[in-house]
């Protein structure tokens, strides 16, 4: 629980660097791989949506933390709601839309009640007592970090959807907000 806070609380100021965001997603894979094997559950990771290199500046360290929260919480997710033949699959997909690049993570869980949703991404608040609730409050504040935001789609009983958003060129976005504070003056 400490090493939790503390990584919430001293979360490092990012250091941008050009990633390729399929290898990003890869590595943070790699780091929960344990976890995906003694729980049986299968990751696809689709490509499709992509449609240039997938490069963007972002913290490959922090990201992959980040990433690897939304990646247990969906392992918790089609865990605690599989039954039978249900298979245990969590689908990333890597999407791209205009100016943005995304990493889209749905399973096909427990779903999170409507009344849970507006506090997901508030510290300490968590529907499983065992939990500290931070995860997704890392998460918000990485992207936030970023640049970038973070929606989730849940649908009771069907599942869960958490998509990040990146700027794909950053610097373009805050040269353009220099410009436009110059040209107000």
């Amino acid at each position: 629980m400490i090493h939790r806070v503390e990584e919430y609380i001293k979360i490092p100021r990012p250091i941008f660097q050009r990633e390729n965001i399929q290898e990003v997603v890869e590595a943070a894979l790699q780091a929960i791989s344990n976890e995906v094997m003694e729980k049986n559950v299968s990751f696809r990771l689709e490509t499709g949506g992509l449609k240039g290199d997938g490069s963007l500046f972002l913290d490959k360290g922090l990201m992959v933390l980040a990433l690897s929260h939304v990646f247990r919480n969906s392992i918790d997710a089609v865990t605690l709601a599989a039954s039978g033949k249900k298979k245990k699959e969590v689908k990333i997909g890597l999407l791209e839309e205009g100016e943005e690049l995304g990493i889209s993570v749905s399973d096909r869980g427990e779903g999170i009640v409507k009344k849970d949703l507006d506090r997901i991404f508030e510290p300490f608040f968590s529907t499983r007592p065992e939990r500290i609730g931070l995860g997704l409050t890392f998460v918000k504040r990485v992207m936030e970090e970023h640049g970038g935001r973070v929606e989730v789609d849940s649908r009771l009983k069907r599942g869960t959807t958490v998509t990040l958003f990146f700027q794909k060129d950053r610097r373009r976005k805050i040269r353009r907000e220099l410009l436009s504070q110059e040209a107000s003056e």
